[in-house]
């Protein structure tokens, strides 16, 4: 009985080291706050999250548009301004965020100029 008491005590005590592990640190999530954008014809800007455990990078961004800051450490907000688009075209982009082997993209698209109807050009 003594033997069998001797080897529950030592059973406990090894699954209360082994439980639980007091030191260890949650890892945040790596995440971007919106995953897909559309801005008007007008030029603009937005801002977003990106929430990341370490040092980050965005890559992808079209010459019609800036993101400040492209890369940091850490949870930061970013801002996106971007020009008026005069292209009669919609204009689209996907932005790469990457921290470390993970990445998250961004889609973006900028809507086209509403071409001006005939009859008011015939006028002026």
């Amino acid at each position: 009985m003594k033997k069998l008491l001797c080897s529950i005590l030592v059973g406990l005590a090894a699954l209360s080291v082994t439980g639980c592990d007091d030191d260890e640190t949650k890892r945040p999530d790596f995440a971007v706050s919106t995953a897909q954008w559309t801005f008007s014809q007008q030029e603009g800007m937005q801002r977003m999250i990106v929430s990341a455990p370490g040092a980050w990078t965005l890559t992808g961004i079209p010459g019609w548009m800036t993101v400040t800051p492209a890369e940091a450490a850490g949870p930061r907000e970013i801002t996106m301004t971007y020009t008026t688009n005069e292209t009669g075209a919609p204009r689209k982009a996907t932005l790469t965020v990457t921290c470390g082997d993970e990445t998250r993209t961004i889609g973006v698209e900028q809507e086209a100029a509403v071409p001006e109807p005939a009859a008011a050009r015939l006028r002026m």
